[in-house]
């Protein structure tokens, strides 16, 4: 039976503008509506549109089996840890998980590689980074140090950017996080829950770099609330006067809108 064309996912990584050409994946399973994998499908600000059919991990894993041999991209999060490298769903269960594994690569694939594993271990991202990947998935079981059933060999990192934990309403300085913000009819935006603050303190947060991103500055011509991923920079408490009171500024980078 032929199964139906599936929908390329691509995107200006810096304005965030998708579409989907039409394309034709031949024996693959066709795939769910899947907005967020168009978000990082570009590289150096150019749209990714080679043909390469884009999952999400969590529809890989609903029938691996049906993925193995095949060259595609994943969208997931690339988790180091002590005993090895893998691929997951971004969720606290973690699961599913693939094991990673690499393709022989020279020349421009092996500079992709390095400065794109570098990244996922730089401040920003600490070893865990929302990636998209190309490569071919392997059914090549593991048991012991490193446990997993599939393995997904990556040919190429086709995006690399912070996940972000989850704001419960407080900030620390160094870390990144993933909230909402509203926006404002003049044009300004808060965090939808606000800061969570002891008594006689107040709080502000300065935005280092919303001139580089020009999706925030047309407020009006957005959804009132969208979901942003952002890392606080510094945190700076200082006395009000004489009172017992304090301010604290908390000095923020924001790196992905949603």
């Amino acid at each position: 039976m032929r199964l139906p064309p599936l929908f390329l996912a691509a995107a200006f990584l810096a304005q965030t503008q998708l579409f989907s050409p039409l394309m034709n994946a031949g024996s693959l399973p066709p795939r769910a509506g899947d907005a967020e994998v168009a978000r990082i499908l570009a590289a150096g600000g150019c749209v990714l549109q080679d043909g390469t059919p884009s999952y999400t991990i969590a529809e890989v894993a609903r029938d691996p089996g049906a993925f193995v041999g095949h060259h595609i991209r994943i969208r997931a999060v690339f988790e180091q840890a002590a005993e090895g490298q893998y691929l997951c769903a971004d969720d606290p269960s973690g699961k599913p998980r693939f094991g990673v594994g690499y393709a022989p690569r020279t020349g421009e694939d092996r500079k992709n590689h390095e400065k794109s594993l570098t990244r996922i271990r730089s401040r920003d991202c600490i070893g865990r980074a929302l990636v998209a990947v190309s490569g071919m998935l392997q059914h090549a079981p593991q048991e012991g140090f490193v446990s997993y059933e599939y393995r997904f060999d990556v040919s190429r990192f086709d995006g690399v950017e912070p996940v972000g934990r989850p704001y419960a309403g407080f900030l620390e300085a160094g870390e990144c996080y993933r909230t909402a913000v509203t926006f404002a009819p003049d044009g300004t935006f808060r965090l939808t829950d606000p800061l969570r603050l002891p008594a006689h303190h107040a709080a502000r947060i300065e935005w280092t770099n919303l001139r580089d991103l020009p999706k925030l500055m047309r407020a009006a011509t957005t959804p009132p609330t969208q979901s942003v991923v952002f890392r606080v920079l510094s945190k700076q408490v200082a006395k009000a006067g004489a009172q017992e009171r304090w301010n604290t500024t908390y000095r923020c980078r924001i790196y992905r809108i949603d």
